[in-house]
């Protein structure tokens, strides 16, 4: 892991305490970093996410589309054990 990838965890783990773990607790539910390694970032869902109907369309309504925008610039990547990789779109916005 280089020093980037741990300033990017940092600043993802921010982000994930910030803006999306709040309003995953509402419903019993939570996501950690599992790994970052050359700018992609793995995560996984915990709680009450693990099992949730409706896990996919949360990803790609909120989380993805959050991470996504937050760190474009940076090149950043991301994955979600159990999410299919095209849920949330592209960085780009695009489909």
């Amino acid at each position: 892991m280089t020093e980037d990838d741990i300033e990017l965890g940092a600043e993802v783990q921010r982000t994930l305490d910030s803006r999306i773990r709040p309003l995953l607790n509402v419903d019993a539910g939570d996501i950690e970093i599992t790994s970052v390694r050359d700018g992609l970032v793995e995560l996984e869902l915990l709680g009450s996410c693990r099992r949730c109907l409706l896990k996919l369309g949360c990803q790609a309504e909120m989380v993805l589309p959050t991470l996504r925008s937050r760190f474009a610039a940076r090149g950043a990547t991301f994955s979600i054990r159990g999410v299919p990789d095209h849920v949330g779109g592209s960085p780009d916005g695009a489909s």
